[in-house]
């Protein structure tokens, strides 16, 4: 038997048993029909397929396929709407008549167990003007019946824990009984959630890798389907194949295991302020809540192995202190202030929630932690002035009333200062510019001149010449100034003076 398409028939074909009054009109229809013009033939073409079914077996390798007609047919215009194609292209074969029927016979034969399939696309017209429109594609196989692909097995298992990334098993692979069409398979898989994927096939097509263009997203499940796809000899797959996995393997949270300051080291022989850029960076052992000092940088240490990038943006403080980050280990960074936390500031150290692991879990909760700089404010514990005794600044350095004795105006006034904390060279020389001496009353005084400067890391002897001693019933006043503030008097190792301070100091005849 062939493979009759389903064609429609005249509803108001002969036969139906209609009869009475309702044969009258079609009577005098075809009376009509007579007396005008030819009677028109309305019944369809019938058509068969050789073989009859879909996917059916041809015997041989030569054995035709075909098209069986019930009536004669105009030759040429229906060889043309016949071809036969497979996976790979299409076939070539001769086309012959035996009365009605139009055969196919391949040139090189089938190939046994491989899918064609006959494709009718086009107008055909009968020997007696009846014409049909074919759009049919009929698949079938020769020699052997075919070896339907099916999935094997695959990995991970249907409902299966997996991490984020290939490496902890966020990769799918499929293993199929026979060779797979890449393009048909490629195109029949579907991974929810994911955009793109990177195919890779190994085992002569049997097997197929599929990983995502990116890491999962953590605590996700992935459902993943396989339909359509075709063996490498166009055999369709023996079932839809799907499953799904979830990312939940690791369900350790990342958090901050200890936060501490970090000061670079300084081997032997590191001068160059550039090189020591790049070297390591080593705990001091310090408590971070009031041990982070000068120039140092925090260290924060995390549980498990970090996202680089999600490391990068981890760290604020309140107040601002800007800084960068550089990444240490996998689970450790440094965050480096671009300049020192304020003198006696309590800082919070803030470390995003949205800190993410290697895996993209995130610490879903703010660290928070405080610490107070060890960066005191500097002070000025005492000054002397010649020979005198030194003099207490109980306060640190606050302004003071302080009287001194001076034989006369060539003999130098040596102003001594010692300061609560050692400087830098730098910083002292700039500390020795920035002090002055004033005359303050009256105002007839001449100016003082600043002769010689003598200094170690904190004590600053600064000698003037110029100042006279006040006479009985006029007094004789001078101001010291010792700016403070960020722009004042610094150490160079974060420390300055809080306020700027004076001195008012009274020379005495001797």
């Amino acid at each position: 038997m062939g493979y009759m398409f389903p064609w429609r028939t005249d509803p108001a074909a002969p036969g139906s048993g209609k009869t009475g009054s309702r044969l009258m009109p079609a009577a005098l229809i075809g009376l009509f029909l007579l007396g005008s013009c030819a009677i028109a033939d309305l019944r369809p073409i019938g058509v068969r397929t050789i073989p009859g079914e879909p996917y059916g077996v041809l015997e041989d390798y030569y054995t035709p396929v075909g098209l069986i007609f019930d009536t004669e047919m105009i030759e040429t215009d229906t060889q043309q709407v016949v071809s036969v194609s497979f996976s790979g292209g299409s076939v070539e074969g001769d086309l012959q008549w035996e009365g009605n029927t139009l055969f196919f016979t391949p040139v090189a034969g089938w190939t046994a167990g491989r899918r064609y399939t006959l494709s009718l696309l086009g107008q055909v017209y009968a020997a007696d003007g009846r014409e049909l429109r074919l759009t049919e594609y009929l698949p079938f196989f020769a020699v052997s019946p075919p070896e339907f692909p099916g999935v094997v097995s695959f990995t991970p298992a249907d409902g299966a824990s997996v991490g984020v990334t290939a490496e902890t098993g966020g990769i799918l692979r499929l293993t199929f009984s026979v060779p797979m069409d890449r393009r048909s398979t490629e195109e029949g898989f579907t991974l929810e959630g994911v955009g793109d994927k990177k195919f890779e096939w190994d085992g002569e097509d049997r097997i197929l890798k599929i990983s995502p263009g990116k890491s999962l997203s953590p605590w996700t499940t992935y459902p993943w389907s396989l339909d359509h796809a075709l063996s490498r000899e166009g055999s369709p797959l023996v079932k839809p194949v799907s499953a799904q996995f979830t990312t939940d393997l690791d369900q350790t949270l990342p958090l901050v295991l200890e936060v501490f300051p970090l000061v670079r080291s300084d081997p032997p022989g590191t001068t160059s302020p550039d090189a020591a850029l790049f070297l390591p960076w080593v705990r001091t052992g310090a408590d971070i809540r009031d041990g982070l000092g000068s120039g140092q940088g925090i260290g924060i240490r995390f549980n498990k192995s970090m996202d680089e990038e999600s490391m990068r943006k981890a760290v604020r403080l309140e107040p601002s202190l800007s800084g960068r980050i550089e990444v240490l280990s996998a689970a450790s960074l440094v965050y480096i202030p671009d300049k020192d936390p304020e003198c006696e500031t309590p800082y919070t150290l803030i470390v995003s929630g949205d800190t993410k692991d290697k895996s993209g879990l995130p610490m879903g909760e703010d660290f928070i932690g405080y610490f107070t700089p060890d960066i005191p404010f500097l002070r000025i514990p005492s000054f002397s002035v010649n020979e005198e005794p030194p003099i207490e600044m109980t306060d640190g350095g606050a302004s003071g009333y302080y009287p001194f004795p001076l034989a006369d105006s060539t003999a130098p006034a040596g102003i001594t200062l010692r300061f609560s904390l050692p400087f830098s060279p730098e910083a002292m020389v700039a500390a020795a510019l920035g002090i002055s001496l004033d005359p303050w009353f009256p105002a007839s005084l001449g100016p003082v001149v600043l002769t010689a400067v003598t200094c170690s890391e904190d004590t600053l002897l600064l000698k003037w010449e110029g100042l006279e001693p006040g006479k009985p019933g006029e007094s004789h006043f001078y101001r010291l100034t010792i700016p403070g503030g960020k722009n004042g008097i610094a150490n160079g190792r974060g420390s300055y003076i809080k306020n700027s301070c004076h001195i008012y100091m009274e020379v005495l005849g001797l």
